[in-house]
């Protein structure tokens, strides 16, 4: 019953996001869209995907230098497996990406990794990356607190204390269960477990350091995918504002409104833009070309390798 429900909610969500976008859509002017989108060519989304796949690898590769230091051995090919098949239940999940980083530790679990040493694992790498991300997005809320104001505002600042609460709500759930479950329970001992895998990462503080500049360089990444596009489609944006604008609207996109924020995060980026004084139609334009490629184009990826995956299971074992 429980699992029909959580089914029709993600349904209904999906629905609110299209009926999103093609809201956005009915709001703009298509003659002023199509013009828009006039300088977009086949060599610049091939070029936005081309930076779209160096993310993917940079992530992997944090993820892989982690699980070595970790004293964990799994290749590369595994972790980009398991990261198409987050990247695929991210985007289908409201749930602030918590569907997609279940379904890497179960992942993980299945090729024969102790869910400790997954949890922690997982756990090390979401610092890095959001300890990162939150430190962009301070700066820009800061920086652009002059222009923001109502709705945005609060998508902003809601997303940046949802993913704070998560931390605070993970954290304080580990300490009272490890306070509460008598030495040698289950849940006390996966924690203790858990722990002590994670003890591994203090002991080489050149290496933490390099993650979290790996991790500055992911998220420099994503502002720098915003700022070409923009560039390519005459904007004539800065890079700071570029950044800000990304920022911000990945902090919007990190409230569970829809499944991977379809129309939350185009209509908070292109909001954003008209803030820095774009019109409407090119800002539209900025926010569904880089999604396109971001978010649609990775997400048929990930389909179609996981896809394939499962054929290759089917026929040869």
């Amino acid at each position: 019953m429980l699992r029909h429900l959580k089914t029709n909610r993600n349904r209904y969500l999906l629905v609110l996001g299209v009926a999103l976008l093609v809201l956005l859509l009915l709001r703009s002017d298509f003659s002023e869209l199509s013009k828009a989108l006039g300088g977009l060519t086949p060599s610049a989304l091939l070029g936005l995907f081309t930076l779209q796949v160096i993310t993917v690898l940079l992530i992997n590769i944090q993820w892989k230098a982690i699980a070595q230091h970790l004293g964990q051995t799994i290749p590369f090919t595994r972790l980009l497996e398991m990261n198409f098949l987050g990247t695929f239940f991210e985007s289908v999940t409201p749930v602030v990406k918590a569907g997609g980083e279940v379904s890497k530790v179960a992942y993980l679990k299945s090729q024969g990794q102790a869910l400790p040493e997954g949890a922690a694992l997982l756990t090390a790498q979401k610092w890095f990356s959001a300890s990162t991300f939150v430190v962009f997005a301070l700066f820009s809320a800061a920086w652009a607190a002059p222009w923001l104001g109502g709705p945005l505002q609060s998508g902003v600042w809601g997303g940046l204390a949802l993913i704070g609460g998560a931390l605070v709500a993970t954290l304080a759930a580990g300490i009272y269960f490890y306070r509460t479950q008598t030495r040698g329970g289950k849940v006390r001992a996966l924690l203790e477990e858990f722990l002590a895998v994670l003890s591994k990462l203090a002991r080489r503080k050149r290496r933490i350091a390099a993650y979290i500049v790996l991790g500055f360089m992911i998220w420099s990444l994503y502002a720098f995918k915003t700022f070409y596009v923009s560039d390519v489609l005459g904007a004539g944006l800065s890079f700071a504002v570029a950044g800000t604008v990304t920022f911000l609207a990945y902090a919007v996109n990190m409230l569970p409104l829809s499944p991977g924020g379809i129309g939350t995060f185009e209509g908070a980026m292109a909001a954003l833009f008209v803030l820095f004084g774009l019109e409407y139609a090119l800002a539209l334009s900025i926010a569904f070309v880089l999604r396109l490629m971001t978010f649609w184009a990775m997400l048929g990826v990930s389909a179609l390798y996981l896809g394939l995956r499962h054929l290759q299971r089917e026929v040869f074992t």
